[in-house]
């Protein structure tokens, strides 16, 4: 309803409103637990849709940008995009990243950016009325994926909201150091990466597979880096054997060790290693991958996958 030049929005429910902002021809009136969005086309402005449970606490847990608005709520990730509200931890009806991942990175105070240049929502945890740990979560718009960077990806100090500055860069200020900060996306060398995989099951959880081999397309130095594999959705820690050929990426199906694809193929051309499991793969309903450094020696900043390849046969019913 519609009160002289003013439009009434749930305002007897005793939540306060606590950021409001605009795309197209919608403007989004969030509060804490609810969210209204209202339709401003014509000459008389009406309330579109009302979403319960999708509020923000903070301004700084949403971000405008151009493919639409996204925000950050205790109950999830959304995005509007000029026709629907989406929830992006589900992906084609299922859930890519569990509650109890959100609830353990989510605070009320969480600052949601965008970074045009690699097309990115970035989500850092800003901490509860104290520091953050300054960890954060990247959700790729292109690819509808999700990443998760460790503690201190982002200074740990209070920090304010996002801007995106003229040159379309990502920038925040931190109380601790009065310092402000950009985004840089290039890549860094590090211990700690881990890279897992979902857990397949090829389209069919109840059947029986054998896996034959795994084909790792890579570029860069892969002296750190491990990988192993885990099946019947128990946590990867089998591993492979050793690359032998430090040209063509084969294997001979001898050796074993996490640090299997490590060869003298040098850093600038893609090659595809071949990954033969060090004991036979039969009989099992699931696959399971992760690449990750060994904790201690730095993955070198040049390390990319472009692309993983899994052999594999559906067993016969018995």
């Amino acid at each position: 309803t519609s009160e002289g030049s003013r439009l009434l929005v749930d305002a007897d429910d005793g939540d306060s409103i606590t950021a409001l902002a605009g795309f197209g021809d919608r403007l989004f009136q969030f509060k804490e637990k609810s969210l209204a969005i209202i339709n401003i086309s014509q000459s008389v402005e009406f309330v579109e849709e009302i979403h319960k449970n999708k509020g923000v606490y903070h301004s700084a847990n949403v971000s405008t940008f151009q493919y639409g608005i996204a925000w950050a709520s205790r109950t999830g990730c959304y995005m509007y995009d000029g026709q629907k509200v989406t929830d992006l931890l589900i992906k084609d009806g299922i859930r890519v990243v569990s509650k109890a991942a959100w609830d353990a990175f989510y605070d009320d105070n969480l600052l949601v950016g965008y970074e045009p240049k690699e097309s990115q929502l970035i989500l850092v945890n800003n901490g509860d009325g104290n520091d953050g740990d300054g960890s954060s979560m990247f959700y790729d718009v292109v690819t509808r994926s999700w990443t998760k960077g460790s503690a201190a990806t982002f200074d740990g100090g209070d920090k304010t909201n996002f801007v995106n500055d003229w040159n379309g860069d990502l920038c925040h200020f931190v109380e601790s150091d009065n310092t402000v900060y950009k985004w840089d996306h290039s890549p860094d060398s590090s211990a700690n990466i881990v890279i897992t995989t979902k857990d397949f099951d090829f389209g069919d959880a109840s059947a029986r597979k054998k896996i034959y081999k795994v084909y790792l397309t890579f570029k860069g130095d892969a002296r750190n880096v491990q990988v192993h594999y885990g099946v019947n959705g128990l946590d990867p820690a089998l591993t492979f054997n050793s690359i032998t050929s430090g040209t063509d990426g084969s294997s001979t199906g001898s050796g074993t060790a996490a640090k299997c694809i490590a060869h003298d193929a040098g850093t600038t051309d893609w090659l595809k290693a071949e990954l033969k499991p060090s004991s036979p793969i039969n009989n099992v309903n699931s696959f399971q991958l992760k690449i990750s450094g060994d904790g201690s020696n730095a993955t070198a900043a040049d390390f990319e996958i472009n692309d993983i390849t899994i052999i594999y046969r559906v067993k016969n019913i018995k």
